[in-house]
């Protein structure tokens, strides 16, 4: 340390070393904290959203080598706290003002920094549904709930799924030339193959129309429930939580791929999910789960985890 000046920085005490008091030093996190403040506390708006503009831009996320130090965690969880809190204090800003543009790329500028931050997910999707920019506030609506299913092994906020009926409210309201919608719908026919995945309302609404034909026809609707089963692991929730997560990811990618084009399938939980399949026999259901379970048990062989599933009458075993 000889190179940056004369001073003897470290000093030696009682079987340690230390850092000299009397050399006074600035450290960024209080910086940072130092603008927040001035900025969370000026009474003139514009001047203010100058201030968060300036301290956002100056934020940099701690390097790795830094975090991975124990001692480091508390100030790298307190480091980025406050530049959420600006964040979302500069977000209200924007949303009053109604510069939607701005607040989504301030969103996304701050994604990074937690990826499970249900507000700034919100106000993305939002301010995306705002400026009428459907497709994207669905794929930012999809990728949200990729990103709770995969960390947080199903949970999805509330306040987020409410954003589905929004999405879908204002596709409608687009009122897209019709011709445009079935050539596209032409195109999904040749390119799609196996099964759709869709959200649980939307799910829920095919069930009902499904009991409604099933009644109107005299005919028999179907569906397969099926429940991912993890051997009991004394002391070892941790474990068994990783391998539901894969067993998850792995059936997912099965349902996805190996389903038949036509059927529909959800997410019922964290270890349930939900088959609608297309103008099938209760013979044909059950050939169509063991042949699944079969898939996915060719990719995934862990001893712990197992499938079961349940054959469902829509017209008989379901009571209104």
């Amino acid at each position: 340390m000889k190179i940056i000046g004369p001073h003897t920085y470290i000093v030696t005490g009682y079987k340690n070393y230390a850092w000299n008091p009397e050399i006074p030093v600035i450290v960024d996190v209080e910086v940072f904290k130092e603008q927040y403040e001035k900025a969370r506390n000026c009474p003139d708006l514009e001047k203010q959203k100058i201030l968060y503009k300036e301290i956002l831009c100056s934020w940099r996320p701690l390097t790795g080598i830094l975090t991975d130090e124990h001692w480091m965690i508390g100030i790298d969880t307190y480091y980025t706290s406050l530049f959420l809190e600006a964040v979302k204090s500069m977000a209200g800003l924007l949303e009053k003002e109604k510069k939607y543009k701005e607040l989504v790329q301030l969103c996304r500028y701050a994604m990074p920094a937690e990826l499970l931050d249900e507000d700034i997910r919100y106000w993305l999707i939002k301010a995306l549904i705002q400026q009428k920019k459907v497709s994207e506030a669905l794929k930012e609506w999809e990728t949200a709930q990729s990103v709770w299913r995969e960390q947080l092994q199903g949970y999805f906020p509330e306040r987020l799924n409410s954003l589905y009926k929004e999405i879908m409210s204002s596709s409608i309201s687009n009122e897209p030339d019709f011709m445009k919608v079935l050539r596209s719908l032409m195109k999904f026919t040749h390119e799609k193959q196996g099964g759709c995945f869709c959200a649980r309302e939307i799910f829920e609404q095919l069930c009902l129309f499904l009991i409604g034909r099933s009644r109107g026809r005299g005919t028999e609707e179907y569906l397969i429930l099926f429940s991912l089963l993890v051997d009991d692991m004394q002391e070892q929730e941790k474990k068994q939580g990783f391998i539901l997560k894969n067993g998850r990811n792995k059936f997912v990618n099965v349902l996805s791929k190996k389903l038949e084009y036509g059927d529909v399938f959800t997410e019922l939980g964290s270890s349930q999910y939900a088959v609608l399949p297309a103008e099938c026999s209760d013979k044909k259901c059950k050939q169509k789960a063991e042949r699944l379970i079969r898939e996915f048990k060719k990719i995934y062989r862990s001893a712990y985890i197992d499938i079961c599933y349940k054959i469902i009458n829509l017209s008989e075993d379901i009571q209104c």
